[in-house]
Order: C-alpha cells, then sequence, then structure tokens
C-alpha cells in the first residue's frame, strides 16, 4: 500500500469507520469497564461517532454518494469540534456550565429521604461537565476528542482535495 492510497475515497471511508468505532468502544469502555461516568457533552459527542458509522457504511455500500457522504463527513467532525470545543472550556471554567449539566434535583418544603434519595439516584448516570474525570498523557477525554474531530476534518479535506487532483 502507497501513501497515496490513504487519500483514496473508499480508504478514507474505511479509516473513519474503524476510527469511530474505536472512539464509540473506548467511551463505552470507560463507562462500563472502569465506572467513569460521562457528563452530558460526552454523551452528546457520541453522537457524531454513531452517524459516522452510518454514513461511512452506507458510503461503502453505495458507490455513487461516498464523495458526498464523506464530504458531510466534514460537516459532522467540524459541528462535533465546535460542541467539544465548548465542553472544553467549560472543563477548564472559561465558560459557565450550561444548565443540561447541572443538578436537576428540586427537593420541597420538607422532603422525605425517600424523595431526597429518588432525586439522586435519577442524576447519578451523569456526571458534572466542569469536572475531569480522567486524563490521559495530560489532556482530558473532551481535549483528545477534540485533537480526533480536527485531525478527521483535515484528513476528510486531503482526501478530497487529493481525489479531485488526482481525477480531474
Amino acid at each position: 500500500m502507497k501513501i497515496t492510497d490513504l487519500f483514496k475515497v473508499k480508504t478514507a471511508n474505511i479509516i473513519i469507520l474503524l476510527i469511530s468505532v474505536v472512539a464509540l468502544s473506548s467511551a463505552y469502555i470507560a463507562e462500563y469497564g472502569f465506572y467513569l461516568k460521562p457528563c452530558q457533552f460526552c454523551l452528546w459527542e457520541r453522537y457524531p461517532y454513531w452517524l459516522m458509522i452510518l454514513l461511512t457504511g452506507s458510503s461503502l455500500m453505495i458507490k455513487k454518494l461516498s464523495k458526498f457522504l464523506l464530504l458531510t463527513g466534514v460537516l459532522v467532525f467540524m459541528a462535533s469540534a465546535v460542541m467539544t470545543a465548548y465542553h472544553v472550556a467549560v472543563e477548564h471554567k472559561w465558560l459557565e456550565m450550561p444548565g443540561s449539566c447541572q443538578s436537576k434535583i428540586v427537593l420541597d418544603d420538607t422532603p422525605t429521604y425517600e424523595e431526597i434519595k429518588a432525586q439522586l439516584m435519577a442524576q447519578s448516570h451523569v456526571a458534572r461537565c466542569d469536572v475531569v474525570s480522567f486524563r490521559f498523557l495530560g489532556l482530558s477525554i473532551a481535549e483528545w476528542n477534540l485533537l480526533l474531530n480536527l485531525a478527521l476534518v483535515a484528513y476528510i479535506l486531503m482526501t478530497l482535495r487529493k481525489t479531485r487532483r488526482f481525477h480531474g
């Protein structure tokens, strides 16, 4: 395999499909294998990878759409990068946490133990967005995700540019 083969549309779709599967697998292994609770942003940041699995899988079956779906991937990963950049800014406390990341516990005048317990249990599956639960090589998972999104945008754009150059 030559280096230029990495920039073919079909190869790019396969690579993006594999990267998306690995990214999602890593997230679920961290959540269920290592018991790291995701925050609301972390949960939202999974959707672009699911979408790219669908798009790249479709492009491998419907060859005529492969370039269009690859171009759509640029928009998906750019939107994901913007959302992830906001998440990183919240982690660094540069921006305020959105309401969806804050506690939704509402206590009446005199709540019972059962009412308090029920509200706490309803929220126990999601972590705070402004607290980094894990760092790898000094970067939070959100920061790694941002780098991955930007790298994928660059890779797709280079692939589309090289494909245009080689095929008119």
